[in-house]
């Protein structure tokens, strides 16, 4: 699947820009690489060996790091040359903005990093833009001009988002009811109990989870960081339950396609474990993309909305009732003037249009 910031990359090379991509650092034992990715209207990818023992040094010798990570943005800048916008995703890695010598340098927290690294980054930053009103409001006291905007939409869901509101077609045509989820299943965070509940309560409809569900190439988490163990029986759980589809990671296209045939979305992160405060995420806007109703926990960037059907705030338990009343109420929820209105929400958050509203708020700031 890609992330956001591929998507980010390969819409500004769309709209003409030269985008150079660098790529997390990775532990593997190789030479620093450059390749055009393939199908992305031209993205040039950077790749390199991380920093050894990274983690380390960065919370031991800050200041050695810091060292250490100017010798990568040289390396970086031999391959790039002058640099006009500096987009950073990653600033656990890139503390120092400024050293990459770009004319305007943007912050994007997708995640609540805090510490040393986080806040050198956001000091040298012209723009903090994230996804999180609580992330916004954490580092207010910094000074530095900021932007919330919501999650992106890629063009794969644009695309049938656009053709399911022009044909004005919302209707359910599978014989059982279908209910979709997204999302890393050994994340830490997910309502576990929740989840078990509404799949056993409801074994005439057909359940589908599409992400990561094994050990092998998660991102999250592996065998060697002490995996959570709820989260591995959980899996097991879905895997022996016969109304449940568990379709792993797939690429865009087919994730699209396939969530597009439900009727019902499900959306179950804890307040308490989630790394973000459950405070947004980006299947929601693909979820909305649909049309259809989503059930969740409570969002706190949703809470003015009546996009979600969620819980109050620390009432995760209400969520299995919850459930339950939509599945009676179905037709009701998603009646064709809500499915347009969650729709329209979504189209007015494309990848494109969040490109316009960064530099726009970019150019009034500087």
């Amino acid at each position: 699947m890609m992330l956001s910031k591929m998507h980010y990359a390969v819409e500004m090379a769309r709209a003409g820009d030269r985008v150079f991509f660098v790529e997390p650092p990775t532990a593997e034992k190789i030479k620093t690489s450059v390749h055009v990715l393939e199908g992305s209207e031209g993205v040039t990818v950077i790749r390199f060996r991380q920093v050894p023992a990274r983690r380390l040094l960065r919370n031991k010798a800050f200041w050695l790091y810091q060292i250490l990570i100017k010798r990568y943005v040289k390396t970086i800048l031999r391959i790039t040359g002058s640099i006009d916008d500096l987009w950073c995703f990653d600033p656990n890695n890139y503390c120092d903005l400024s050293s990459f010598r770009a004319k305007h340098n943007l912050l994007l927290l997708y995640d609540f990093y805090k510490g040393k690294a986080v806040n050198k980054a956001i000091c040298s930053a012209d723009l903090l833009v994230s996804v999180s009103r609580l992330i916004i409001d954490n580092y207010k006291h910094s000074g530095i001009p900021q932007l919330f905007i919501q999650h992106g939409l890629s063009q794969h869901f644009e695309e049938r988002s656009k053709a399911r509101l022009e044909a004005w077609d919302f209707n359910h045509n599978s014989p059982k009811i279908k209910v979709g989820y997204v999302g890393n299943l050994l994340r830490e965070g997910l309502c576990i109990e929740v989840m078990k509940q509404i799949i056993t309560g409801h074994q005439d409809k057909e359940f589908h989870f599409w992400g990561v569900y094994e050990l092998t190439g998660n991102n999250l988490v592996s065998e060697q960081y002490n995996p959570p163990q709820e989260s591995l029986r959980f899996v097991q759980f879905l895997s022996t339950q016969q109304h449940v589809r568990l379709h792993g990671a797939v690429d865009q296209e087919s994730l699209a396609s396939g969530m597009f045939t439900m009727d019902v979305f499900l959306f179950l992160y804890s307040y308490e474990k989630d790394l973000n405060k459950a405070s947004n995420a980006h299947k929601l806007m693909e979820y909305l993309s649909t049309g259809k109703v989503v059930v969740s926990t409570f969002v706190s960037n949703y809470q003015d909305t009546d996009l979600l059907y969620m819980t109050p705030s620390g009432k995760e338990q209400q969520l299995s009732e919850m459930f339950s009343e939509v599945m009676v109420r179905l037709d009701e929820y998603n009646r064709p003037d809500c499915q347009a209105e969650r729709i329209r929400f979504a189209l007015d958050n494309t990848y494109s249009n969040q490109v316009v509203k960064i530099r726009a708020t970019l150019r009034n700031e500087l």
